[in-house]
This record gives structure tokens, C-alpha cells and sequence, in this order.
């Protein structure tokens, strides 16, 4: 009786066992490379937000630190 192995014996066995590692490894590399485009977009986003509020509520401060609420 033979005993089990990690690595099939059939040539077709291992290549598809080469596919689907060659396969989640892929999958793995590109799902890390959307994560880190859209991470970065989103930031970007949210930094131009937040500067377009403190340039609004810049401009409605006056000298002595006073706001104008129905600039607002």
C-alpha cells in the first residue's frame, strides 16, 4: 500500500494543483494592490474635503477671531 503524498503523482494533478496556487497568489497580489489604491484615493478625497471646510470657515472669521454665522 502506498502511503499518501503532499505532491500528486499525475502530471495533471500538479498542474492544477500549479494553477490554483499560481491562482490565489494572484488574487492575493491584486486584491493588496486595489486595497492600497483605493485606501490612498479616499484619504485624498477626504483631505480635499476637510480643506474645503477650513478654507469656508476661514473666510467667514474676522480679524478678532469672530465668526459670522449667517455666512455659515
Amino acid at each position: 500500500m502506498r502511503g499518501m503524498t503532499l505532491v500528486p503523482r499525475s502530471i495533471h494533478a500538479r498542474m492544477l494543483l500549479v494553477s490554483a496556487i499560481a491562482t490565489v497568489l494572484a488574487l492575493v497580489l491584486a486584491g493588496a494592490a486595489m486595497a492600497g489604491l483605493l485606501g490612498r484615493f479616499v484619504v485624498e478625497g477626504l483631505d480635499r474635503r476637510l480643506d474645503a471646510q477650513v478654507l469656508l470657515l476661514a473666510s467667514v472669521v474676522d480679524a478678532d477671531g469672530r465668526g459670522e454665522q449667517q455666512h455659515l
